[in-house]
């Protein structure tokens, strides 16, 4: 978990992980350097392990947190989202009886904080049901994936986790999409990727379809069955 001022929402976020059905092994909270009260919300959670990042980003603070990872299993959660109460259980499950799937994503719900709009870029349609999440916090992945795929590029700024997916899907590793909604993800006025998010999707879009194209033509020719 990525956390930058972060106390708002922090402390059910993480209540939120520690409770799962399938508790995690370890729960990591990287700080880009907090001045509230994120660091006392972190400390005061028994199975939640602080640690602050050396350089500020978000793509940092998860090559930092998974550089700390010890498990063989790797989950990401945004600090103002809520994961199902199974969903780990419902991933490493799915994961320990398909052991040729490196990977598995789930369904994402959107939710506004209320009284709050929606988003300009979003249709109101898109809280109305839940579709298939390619995102962090949807994930769950075999440490091996990093290796493969490699580590999250600060170059790409917000939108850092559409080119990591899209270098994902390029090397058509195998993985599943559950049909169970496994992330409810808050909308809110100070969301991340509010304000820049379509300008720099626009932006690194190019580079992005260079990328994937590029490791797509390169990868090996049993990759494609």
């Amino acid at each position: 978990m990525a956390v930058l001022n972060a106390e708002r929402y922090l402390r059910p976020a993480l209540e939120n992980v520690a409770a799962q059905t399938r508790p995690p092994d370890e729960i990591i909270v990287v700080d880009g350097g907090s001045t509230d009260g994120t660091q006392a919300i972190v400390r005061a959670e028994p199975a939640a392990r602080w640690i602050t990042q050396g350089e500020p980003g978000l793509a940092h603070a998860w090559n930092t947190a998974l550089a700390a990872a010890t498990g063989s299993l790797i989950a990401f959660q945004d600090s103002d989202d809520l994961w199902s109460p199974d969903k780990l259980a419902l991933q490493v499950g799915y994961l320990n009886s398909h052991p040729e799937a490196q990977y598995v994503l789930g369904h994402v719900q959107l939710f506004l904080e209320p009284g709050q709009m929606p988003p300009p870029a979003m249709r109101p349609e898109a809280f109305a049901h839940a579709h298939p999440g390619r995102m962090p916090g949807t994930l769950l992945a075999r440490r091996a994936v990093f290796d493969i795929v490699g580590p999250f590029d600060p170059s790409y700024g917000v939108t850092v986790d559409m080119a990591w997916f899209a270098k994902l899907d390029a090397l058509g590793l195998p993985g599943a999409v559950l049909p169970e909604v496994v992330l409810y993800k808050r909308h809110h006025n100070a969301n991340y990727s509010i304000a820049s998010g379509p300008a720099e999707i626009g932006r690194h879009l190019p580079r992005m379809l260079k990328q994937a194209l590029d490791v797509r033509r390169g990868r090996p020719a049993q990759a494609e069955k």
